[in-house]
């Protein structure tokens, strides 16, 4: 869990957020009618705005990923499985 927090906190780390323009702030003095307007210009806003982190961090995650497998993913570990085939301790003496 440790490492996967990490992952996400530096995919984050480097988006830059954008602030809310100045033309979508929304005036007391406005009409409702534009007030309105207003409104759903700015959730459209922020659900982009979301959108465009979330690929950020998922292209992140995909290239970091891409990366290790040309990498260390391709390395054979010494273990219990690799190496030679050793005989096999109930074979009968022939």
């Amino acid at each position: 869990m440790a490492l996967k927090r990490k992952v996400e906190q530096a995919a984050r780390s480097d988006y830059q957020i954008r602030s809310l323009p100045t033309k979508l702030k929304i005036d007391p003095n406005d009409p409702e009618d534009v007030k309105a307007a207003k409104r759903k210009k700015i959730h459209a806003f922020k659900s982009k705005a979301r959108f465009e982190q979330l690929d950020f961090a998922q292209n992140k995650r995909q290239n970091a990923w891409q990366q290790f497998q040309t990498t260390k993913g391709k390395a054979k570990k010494v273990g219990f499985f690799s190496g030679r085939k050793k005989e096999s301790i109930f074979k009968s003496p022939e």
